[in-house]
């Protein structure tokens, strides 16, 4: 690190060389060891001549004076100009000799805009080698980029290190944050005695980076820093680029998935535009041809869609791109990778009914139907699939074997994604620990509360002083039933939680179609997980909790119009048990996934217990 000294009203950079000032007295040292005093000795004779001699030596005697004074000077000029004064006025005696620089390059995709032969991000890095090249190079620097990571920030006097992470650098496809990287660029010059700071920028100043920097505190806190602008966005524009890509709908085979991409036309003219979606590199890839009015009007940018069911689980890749190449080709494709699953297997467990009840007592056949709403003629047509698949088995049967007239339910458990559970009376103890563990292990579980139910075993089984499965302990029911009867209304939705999120566009419109129930369990303890649905009497009506790996959800109410004339009909109601449905494959990981790039990935590894894991390689596509 270089300090600086000031003395007599200058800076010098190297004030440890002031040291050669002590050469200044080097003469006076010298004349005093070279003055000799003759002997006295009278000639009377001579005494006109001593006069003579006396005048003569008083004008030599200043002579030599002014000759020992200039000599001294000379040497300690010499030592203050090896010193390197700075004139603050005039940015230093020795032009940029001493300079301490941060070279903030802005490696950003737009940069990749080609304007001739050469691409903006080419010309930057020749301007920035150059300025470590040239004569006034700095004494200290650092290459910081805009986008990607920093893996250190120091100033070094190794300017050629400098120069091959210029050369190296590269395109990043991350958001050039100019107003954070010069916050860090400040910070580390103002750790710098060195008055002469300079920051240079390369960059193509775009809207969405550069404004911000300019509204930044850090700009009026770095005063004593010096700011150069290198602009590369001059020249006319040629450019439509794929500014975004969103997938919607759960990766599930035979679901359908839409892919939106945002185009945007950035060029002063209207253009058109042929936009390609490919799946796996089909042969007959689908194409979109979109009208874009010029860059800064209304149509400048337009959202194009496709849809695509996929028949079969496993990986899939694809592209959306533009087929007309123009001056930047980095935004004329966006690619992206799914992770398909197979069919969501959902296990209905029917619980007792009344023996007159009709079907809209059955909670059960109310599900499927929420679940699966085909017709059952559309049900018979195999060319119509369905991205479910729901079985629905007795209560006194889900536990017996097949051999004993049941199903199978150990085995239907085990491969069921969600299991919801309607109004089932009572648990054994065995079943009790079956159902926690595969919850545990990352299943949901849902359970409909209702008349048949026994709170009692419930509360045994999975409360347990709020350590077990259930988000609370069940208490009594309350509220009447018929026509003269008082119902309690829905008065909150949370709309932040991920089984209701996003359904409408604002969230007053989860309350304009109103949800009553006229009788519910009132729950004995707080809630350790999320309140999905809060009637007005804050009593919980859905709560969600998250358990082991998995979910599981408590309806206080039956899954029926037995105690609601409203709750099995609502869109709110049959879209969240839709959710909950689809989250299930990805709450227990493995299938599901998507990618985009551009964005973060996260990417779930297999855990072997016996053998932990070391280290991971991931290989990327060519």
């Amino acid at each position: 690190m270089m300090l600086a000294f000031s003395i007599f009203g200058l800076t010098f950079a190297a004030p440890l060389l002031l040291i050669g000032l002590a050469a200044g007295a080097i003469p006076f040292i010298l004349h005093m060891i070279s003055r000799v005093r003759a002997q006295s000795q009278n000639f009377p004779t001579l005494r006109f001549l001593k006069l003579t001699m006396e005048k003569t030596a008083r004008r030599r005697r200043l002579q030599n004076w002014l000759l020992l004074l200039l000599r001294s000077a000379l040497l300690a000029v010499l030592a203050m100009a090896v010193a390197e004064p700075i004139s603050q006025a005039a940015g230093g005696w020795g032009g940029n000799s001493g300079q301490v620089t941060v070279l903030l390059l802005d490696n950003s995709y737009s940069m990749a805009t080609r304007q001739g032969a050469d691409t903006r991000f080419s010309r930057a890095k020749a301007d920035a080698a150059g300025l470590l090249s040239g004569e006034k190079k700095p004494a200290m620097g650092c290459l910081l980029p805009a986008c990607g990571q920093v893996k250190s920030l120091e100033l070094t006097t190794q300017l050629e290190l400098l120069r091959k992470g210029v050369a190296a650098a590269s395109i990043n496809f991350g958001k050039a944050d100019l107003e954070q990287r010069f916050s860090r660029a400040i910070d580390l010059l103002n750790k710098q005695s060195n008055p002469k700071k300079a920051i240079y920028l390369f960059s193509d100043l775009q809207r969405e980076s550069f404004e911000p920097l300019l509204k930044a505190a850090d700009l009026a806190a770095a005063k004593d820093i010096h700011l150069f602008i290198l602009d590369y966005g001059s020249g006319p524009i040629n450019n439509v680029g794929i500014t975004d890509l969103r997938i919607g709908g759960p990766a599930i085979a035979d679901s359908p998935v839409e892919f939106a991409a945002v185009v945007r036309n950035s060029s002063p003219a209207a253009r058109q535009v042929e936009v390609v979606f490919d799946i796996d590199g089909s042969r007959n890839p689908r194409k979109v041809i979109t009208q874009l009015a010029p860059a800064g009007k209304e149509g400048d940018k337009v959202a194009v869609k496709f849809g695509h069911r996929f028949s079969r689980a496993g990986d899939a890749a694809g592209t959306v791109r533009l087929s007309q190449p123009d001056a930047l080709l980095t935004d004329n494709i966006r690619r992206f990778a799914l992770k398909i699953g197979p069919r969501i297997r959902v296990l209905v467990v029917r619980g007792q009914s009344p023996p007159d009840a009709g079907w809209w007592a059955d909670p059960a056949t109310m599900l499927a139907t929420w679940l699966d709403f085909r017709s059952p003629a559309e049900r018979q047509q195999t060319k119509i699939p369905w991205p479910l698949r729901v079985d629905v088995i007795d209560w006194k049967e889900f536990w017996q074997g097949p051999g004993q007239g049941g199903s199978g339910a150990p085995e239907a458990l085990a491969n069921a994604d969600v299991i919801f559970f309607c109004e089932v009376p009572r648990f054994s103890d065995a079943q009790g620990r079956a159902i926690e563990q595969l919850v545990r292990s990352g299943k949901t579980a849902m359970f409909f509360l209702g008349p048949e139910i026994q709170p009692d075993v419930y509360n045994r089984l999975w409360h347990r002083g709020g350590k077990g499965l259930l988000p609370a302990k069940i208490g009594l029911p309350v509220g009447q039933l018929g026509a003269e009867a008082v119902s309690e209304k829905v008065e909150a939705f949370d709309v932040t939680h991920v089984y209701l999120a996003g359904l409408f566009p604002q969230p007053g419109d989860y309350l304009a179609e109103p949800l009553f129930v006229q009788r519910y369990f009132k729950l004995a303890s707080t809630p350790t997980g999320t309140v999905l649905l809060r009637l007005g009497n804050k009593d919980p009506l859905v709560v969600a909790r998250d358990f082991g790996k998995g979910k599981v959800i408590l309806c206080t109410a039956p899954a029926s119009l037995r105690w609601s004339p409203s709750l099995p009909n609502h869109g709110v109601f049959a879209s969240m048990l839709r959710r909950i449905t689809f989250q299930a494959r990805q709450n227990a990981g493995g299938s599901g996934e998507m990618s985009v790039a551009g964005k973060p990935v996260v990417i779930n590894v297999p855990r072997n217990t016996a053998e932990p894991i070391k280290n991971i390689k991931i290989t990327l596509p060519q």
